[in-house]
C-alpha cells in the first residue's frame, strides 16, 4: 500500500535525523496497518536503541529478525545492542557500588 510505503520513507529519515519519538509514532501507524511489517519493527527497534530504551528495543528488533531471519542488518543492531546493554548495565553497577559503598564508609 502507498501510505505503508509513505510512512516507512518518513520513518527513515525521522531516523536519520535523530526524531526518535516521530519515528516511534510512525512506525506505529504502520504496525496498526501492517502487523507484519518487518521494516516498521527495525526501524522502530532502532529509535528505541538510541534512546536507550534497550529491552522495547530488543523486542522489536526480535520481530523484525524473526520475519526476515536471514537479514545481516537486523542480526548486527541485535549485537549493537547486547554489547550497550551490557556496557550500561556495567556502568549501572559501577554507579551503585559508588553510591552504596560511599554510604557504608561514613558509618
Amino acid at each position: 500500500e502507498l501510505k505503508v510505503l509513505c510512512l516507512l520513507n518518513m520513518a527513515a529519515c525521522q531516523l536519520k535525523l535523530e526524531h526518535f519519538d516521530h519515528v516511534l509514532k510512525t512506525c506505529t501507524k504502520v504496525l496498526d496497518i501492517e502487523t507484519s511489517n518487518s521494516k516498521a519493527y527495525y526501524r522502530r527497534g532502532m529509535a528505541y536503541l538510541k534512546m536507550k530504551e534497550f529491552d522495547l528495543a530488543e523486542s522489536d528488533l526480535l520481530k523484525a529478525k524473526q520475519l526476515e531471519p536471514i537479514s545481516k542488518v537486523i542480526e548486527e543492531q541485535l549485537r549493537v545492542l547486547q554489547t550497550q546493554k551490557q556496557s550500561n548495565d556495567q556502568i549501572l553497577q559501577t554507579a551503585m557500588k559508588k553510591m552504596f559503598g560511599s554510604g557504608a564508609n561514613n558509618n
